[in-house]
């Protein structure tokens, strides 16, 4: 009786932390209050918009390059494109304008919010099987990862990272159930999902070496059992539908990547020189100089999952690390896969590892890219807090330890809880808007800056407008004369986010900066000449919108005086990796000419 109450009670959490990770994931989605401001949901959205059914006297067209169901765009996987589209049409039934663009993207934030809230409810049936004896586990994994702060955030926005991330962990999933009890439908639903995951993204190819491991791990066993003959085959035999299925799926989910193979060539040729070189593209300057593997693990612990969960999840590696050194060690000699370190934590580690090996010492290191290692980290962070309470029940007692996991659940909901309050206010490029329509006179003639949104997002044709070309090569005298100008006709300059002025202001030490022409040290002086008033033109106001809590938000009373500041704290997130902020709540400043 006592067993069934307490499977009843994990249940009953697993459904609360869903239900909590979903609000989370589709508070404020209209965040941008329709002006489309993350630039891949409104590359995916446009591009969307383009594929249709062929018309009558266009059947012939359906298997080649000119098909109107071809996206012609690949540096994306066509599955999150179709299925927006297809999403979309089925919403059309409904209600119309969710086919229009002002509305789809919205319909795709959902999706994108579905997505993320199905991989909190993967992460407990993975973990039970990681940690069989370990009840607890599961039920803190899923909770952590409900509230991890970069999940929450890129299920505001229509991308394909939270799609990728859960078919990722969906076919490790699968791979984890079917060495526990090899099977045809098993590894079948493996390569299925597998094959979504690299018609998402192609990253999602890295899927394919866990993917060997568990069937050869799975024959191996096997073969202890009913001999090597045997063993042998079944493998060949599971590892080809494997590739098959994976292969079908890859196919069906985006067709034209091999019908219009040209196309697809030169578009991924594109990423995986972005790749290798953040000199390529300048929205990927901010990683010049950044050092691999720290830089992107500096990112999750101060952002992405914020310092609490990330130090609970290094302790958790640490302790998990030396408790099953020698265990390992010891499984070997014996031959017998079992206990806390399983075949399926090899199978997760191999992939956690590969990927972050790979991605790690990439040239350009966008935080999204390390999405599918939070589920990971949560239930490293999951395995201490777990741990910890066992021994802090035996040796305090179990008041003390139920007041110490209450402790840090409330420290935990803190970041995610400041995070999310920037959908609490409309975003800051919108203000800015707002503020520019209403203060400054029409006629008058903004500086925008190139590779950026050009403020005010509406009404901007009771302005004039010139541009900033800041990204040009600093020895050209074409760009100081065109900025020298701009200069003298702006009666305002307008930042609209830090996109352009952080990069380049770092980029001033030409011998070692690999291209000449991507050295900024006039561009670096004019930036702190505009930002110390020396330019002739003084900032008049500034925009920001940063992470912060207050218990008053919380508590039936209104904030007075002193009572105000009680319980409330603001996180300046400017250093953050600049994809972190640029989309949701950028820093604006506006200079007027002196």
């Amino acid at each position: 009786m006592a067993l069934k109450t307490l499977e009843m009670l994990k249940r009953f959490s697993l459904i609360l932390i869903i239900i909590l990770g979903f609000s989370l994931r589709l508070y404020g989605l209209n965040w941008d209050e329709g002006h489309h401001l993350h630039p891949d949901e409104r590359a995916i959205v446009m591009v969307s918009e383009k594929i249709r059914w062929p018309k009558e006297g266009e059947w012939s067209k359906l298997l080649t390059p000119e098909s109107p169901l071809n996206p012609k765009f690949f540096a994306y996987g066509s599955f999150p494109i179709y299925l927006l589209k297809f999403t979309g049409f089925i919403g059309s039934f409904f209600d119309k304008t969710l086919v229009q663009y002002d509305k789809i993207n919205l319909l795709g934030r959902v999706l994108s919010a579905l997505f993320d809230t199905a991989t909190i409810f993967f992460i407990f049936p993975l973990t039970k099987n990681l940690f069989p004896n370990r009840p607890k586990i599961p039920i803190f994994a899923a909770f952590f990862y409900a509230l991890s702060v970069l999940p929450i955030q890129l299920s505001h926005f229509f991308a394909v990272d939270t799609i990728l991330n859960f078919f990722i962990w969906l076919t490790i999933l699968w791979l984890t159930a079917y060495f526990e009890k090899p099977s045809i439908p098993k590894i079948a639903a493996a390569g299925t999902v597998a094959g979504l995951a690299i018609a998402t993204k192609f990253t999602g190819a890295l899927l394919l070496a866990p993917s060997i491991i568990a069937t050869i791990l799975a024959a191996w066993c096997h073969h202890q059992k009913n001999g090597l003959q045997r063993g042998f085959r079944k493998f060949t035999t599971h590892l080809v539908l494997f590739a098959v299925n994976c292969s079908l799926f890859i196919f069906l989910a985006m067709p034209y990547a091999f019908i219009d193979f040209p196309t697809f060539v030169v578009n991924i040729s594109e990423q995986l020189r972005m790749a290798k070189d953040p000199y390529v593209f300048p929205f990927t300057l901010q990683y010049v100089n950044s050092t691999p593997y720290l830089y992107p693990l500096q990112q999750i612990f101060l952002w992405g999952l914020g310092p609490v969960i990330s130090l609970l999840a290094l302790l958790g590696l640490l302790l998990l690390v030396s408790r099953t050194s020698i265990t390992v060690y010891t499984m070997i000699l014996r031959q017998k896969f079992r206990g806390e370190i399983a075949i399926p934590s090899l199978i997760v580690g191999t992939f956690c590892l590969l990927y972050f090996l790979i991605l790690g010492q990439s040239a350009v290191k966008f935080m999204r890219y390390y999405l599918p290692l939070y589920p990971l980290l949560t239930i490293l962070a999951a395995y201490f807090i777990d741990t910890f309470l066992v021994r802090t029940k035996h040796v305090l007692g179990q008041y003390f330890a139920l007041i110490t996991t209450i402790l840090l659940i409330s420290i935990s909901l803190l970041w995610p809880l400041s995070f999310v309050n920037i959908y609490n206010k409309p975003n800051t490029r919108v203000t800015a808007s707002d503020w520019i329509k209403k203060n400054i006179a029409e006629g008058s003639v903004l500086a925008v800056e190139h590779w950026d949104d050009r403020l005010p997002l509406s009404g901007g044709e009771k302005f004039s407008f010139v541009e900033m070309p800041m990204y040009d090569r600093d020895s050209s005298d074409t760009k100081w004369e065109k900025i020298n100008g701009n200069l003298k006709k702006a009666d305002y300059i307008v930042l609209a986010s830090n996109r352009l002025y952080t990069p380049l202001s770092k980029l001033t030490d030409c011998p070692k900066i690999k291209y000449e022409w991507r050295c900024y040290p006039k561009t670096d002086k004019y930036y702190r000449e505009l930002f110390s008033g020396n330019l002739g033109f003084t900032k008049i106001v500034q925009f920001t919108n940063y992470p912060k809590f207050s218990i008053l938000n919380y508590l039936p009373i209104e904030s007075a005086g002193w009572l105000e500041k009680l319980g409330q704290f603001s996180i300046n997130d400017d250093s953050a990796d600049e994809n972190f902020t640029v989309f949701d709540h950028p820093k604006i400043i506006i200079f007027k000419k002196q």
